[in-house]
């Protein structure tokens, strides 16, 4: 009876109302909707134009109320459109995008997660929350490090924050390459390519086929990656 009730209270944001529906019907605490999401995933995954500290606090309110009546903030959940097994801060990175939220969950020891989405939507402020957690930066999933995903997916306002927390500018993939490998077939802007060489970016490292970026780049006929490495190595 009270179920709807309910998830109009969350969508909403209306702590009150959710504290009503779960009084009037306990078992409503358990409740997964049929992709598989429970209340407090859902509550973290409320996204809202307004991020007032007042929105904030409310949302903050009924994620803290769920888990005061039992729910287990550090839970791990399976969803169906995501690469991993993802935890209550990856819903407030990647769905509600909330750094606010995000942050309470992290000082409530909830272990950060969701770089690859904070990458994805290039939230700088995110990227550098995450990073201030001592998560690991270079995770991989699908052969893909965070920072080579958002490389290959054009999220370069993403690059430079990443980089910053320390990720690996110089990690391989599955056939030996790198960004500077992954950049070149991107046919990124020319300042992209010359950033990750400031950031140490390696272009003699070999694939798994021996060719190095700087190998590919002698290649292209234009000779501007050529020209970046050179001005950049002295050689």
């Amino acid at each position: 009876m009270f179920k709807g009730r309910l998830l109009r209270a969350l969508t909403a944001l209306d702590p009150d109302e959710v504290s009503f529906c779960i009084d009037q019907e306990p078992d409503l605490l358990h409740l997964r909707r049929p992709n598989d999401l429970g209340l407090l995933q859902l509550a973290a995954s409320v996204e809202t134009r307004n991020k007032s500290d007042i929105i904030t606090q409310r949302q903050i309110a009924i994620i803290d109320g769920l888990v005061h009546r039992g729910l287990d903030i550090h839970y791990v959940d399976e969803t169906r459109d995501v690469c991993d097994r993802v935890n209550l801060v990856w819903f407030a990175v990647a769905r509600g995008r909330n750094i606010k939220v995000a942050k309470h969950l992290l000082d409530a020891g909830v272990k950060p997660d969701g770089l690859f989405a904070a990458g994805w939507w290039e939230d700088v402020s995110m990227i550098v929350l995450l990073g201030s957690y001592a998560m690991d930066v270079n995770p991989v999933v699908f052969n893909e490090t965070p920072l080579l995903h958002c490389l290959k997916n054009g999220k370069y306002g993403s690059l430079d924050p990443l980089i910053t927390i320390g990720a690996d500018v110089n990690w391989q993939d599955h056939r030996g390459q790198t960004v500077l490998h992954h950049a070149m077939r991107k046919k990124v802007d020319t300042h992209v390519f010359q950033s990750l060489l400031r950031a140490g970016a390696d272009p003699d490292l070999p694939d798994q086929e021996g060719r190095t970026a700087r190998d590919v780049a002698s290649r292209k006929r234009d000779g501007v990656w050529s020209k970046a490495i050179q001005v950049h190595s002295g050689k």
